[in-house]
């Protein structure tokens, strides 16, 4: 899923971002892992958990 990259964690590994589907003004938020990611730009993100609002995933290039 494209997911365009909003927020950057102290740690530098988890990012979010949201959908590209998704409005700013909506609550749900993608978090993901990611070797590098830069806020403004787009990343192919391989969806593996879902709650009630957030979706959890990786880029293809992070290994844990």
């Amino acid at each position: 899923m494209k997911v365009l990259c909003d927020v950057i964690a102290v740690d530098v590994t988890c990012f979010s971002g949201r959908a590209y589907f998704w409005a700013p003004e909506l609550v749900g938020v993608v978090f993901f892992n990611g070797a590098e990611a830069e806020q403004g730009r787009y990343y192919d993100v391989i969806i593996e958990d879902a709650d009630s609002y957030n979706l959890y995933g990786r880029t293809e290039d992070y290994a844990e």
